[in-house]
């Protein structure tokens, strides 16, 4: 679920609004963000504060969407990540060209799985990231010839990974990927999934036609969902009585701080 801090429509207040409507179980955002390079529609680093602050007040969980460079590097810095509560993390682009343009270039098509296969692997290798989204979305142009450039061994050797590093692999509501097959593979190496709307508009939100009809066609329990941990942030400031304890580390400072404070609000308004 993506709002306006990032590329999405909603405000994180209407994003809560639905949720207090609907029958989740647990909802989370988790907004596009680059704290170390520009990307357009990302949000930078000087909203990051704004963005967790917004989410603690209406009691969504902490979660953010990183990028994956060619190279397998991140969008974001590894002591960034102790402030989420998961971190998905997605390939956009390749070559400068994004998976979702439709006017994609005539090139070698196993050559470009390969380039993704060892980016994400070395993504899910990194011990930031919680959950790779979107694994096998290629663009619509290219969409029916994947099983030419995708095999069984790709599959396995990102889902091997993905064991290895205990990191979840997301199904898509918006994109429908990864297929019945790629989820069949996780289930039998232990891989969690992780079930997500990808919503950027209200109407979108808790869109889940296509994971739950893989779930269901696996056969998968609960038991084999991912679910986010407590922040070990959040749960200290629940208990944190700021007139009797002193708080060192600058930006731990301002982040719990204005977190007690909306905490204790929160509370007051409910």
């Amino acid at each position: 679920m993506h709002t306006n801090f990032s590329d999405g429509e909603c405000s994180v207040q209407e994003v809560y609004n639905v949720f207090k409507l609907g029958k989740f179980f647990i909802i989370g955002v988790a907004d596009h963000y680059s704290s170390t390079r520009y990307i357009p529609c990302r949000m930078e680093k000087k909203n990051l504060i704004k963005y967790l602050l917004s989410l603690d007040k209406y009691g969504l969980k902490r979660g953010i969407e990183v990028d994956i460079f060619e190279n397998g590097a991140l969008s974001i810095k590894p002591s960034e990540k102790e402030m989420f509560e998961y971190v998905l993390a997605g390939l956009h682009r390749i070559y400068g060209v994004s998976l979702w343009d439709d006017e994609w270039p005539a090139w070698n098509l196993r050559h470009i799985a390969e380039l993704i296969r060892v980016a994400l692997i070395k993504a899910i290798e990194s011990k930031v990231v919680d959950v790779i989204v979107h694994p096998t979305w290629f663009p619509r142009k290219v969409k029916n010839k994947i099983e030419t450039f995708i095999s069984k061994d790709w599959i396995e050797s990102i889902v091997s990974a993905a064991a290895s590093n205990n990191v979840a692999i997301e199904i898509s509501g918006a994109w429908q990927v990864p297929n019945e097959e790629f989820i069949k593979t996780c289930l039998k190496h232990g891989v969690k999934i992780a079930i997500g709307s990808d919503a950027h508009f209200k109407e979108e939100i808790g869109s889940l036609i296509y994971p739950i009809e893989i779930l269901k066609k696996v056969k998968a329990t609960m038991g084999d969902l991912f679910i986010p941990k407590r922040n070990p942030l959040k749960v200290e400031l629940e208990n944190y009585n700021v007139k009797k304890q002193l708080i060192p580390n600058g930006l731990n400072i301002l982040l719990k701080t204005l977190n007690i404070f909306n905490f204790k609000k929160q509370q007051e308004k409910f």
